[in-house]
């Protein structure tokens, strides 16, 4: 069971225990709430996920991402999410690359929903996040950007033998 975070920050889950369960409960929080279809809004949500010597480089990041993936999806690049454009994310599993006592190297596979237009598409991805912990939380590094290992584990279907069989584990959280 992952710890669920003690509190809220504008739409950010926050506080998590110094261990590997919460760098571990922390990235797929980050990664579930993390509006990529609203550049003002990842840039704020990147301001509260980020440590705080990488925030600025990761809020230019959350924004172009969020501009590229309107764009990708022939959407103007500034603009919201609403009910017929939206990106969502569910992380199912888990992979943890690897951790130090404060530096947590971990892949989560997350099953992600795009409507461009009303029109929605399911995929599953495999992201990586590097996490440190700094100021009494786990705190996204720019290592999340470059520097990941290029060993990812294979994208496959959550909760299924072949995830099992490739490390995968899933995720659950306390309530």
């Amino acid at each position: 069971m992952l710890p669920k975070p003690k509190d809220v920050k504008d739409g950010v889950p926050v506080g998590y225990p110094h261990t590997l369960e919460g760098a571990i409960s922390a990235a797929a929080h980050y990664g579930d709430v993390l509006d990529l279809f609203n550049p003002k809004a990842a840039e704020q949500q990147a301001r509260v996920m980020a440590a705080p010597n990488h925030r600025m480089m990761l809020e230019t990041y959350m924004v172009q991402s969020a501009q590229t993936a309107r764009t990708n999806e022939g959407l103007p690049a500034d603009g919201e999410s609403d009910n017929a454009n939206f990106i969502t994310t569910q992380s199912r599993a888990y992979h943890v690359a690897n951790s130090t006592a404060d530096s947590v190297t971990v892949w989560i596979l997350m099953d992600c929903q795009t409507s461009v237009r009303g029109v929605a598409r399911s995929t599953t991805q495999v992201r990586g996040v590097v996490l440190v912990w700094t100021d009494g939380d786990w705190k996204m590094s720019l290592r999340t950007l470059d520097g990941l290992p290029d060993n990812a584990p294979k994208n496959v279907t959550p909760n299924s033998q072949n995830a099992a069989q490739e490390g995968w584990r899933s995720l659950a959280y306390e309530k």
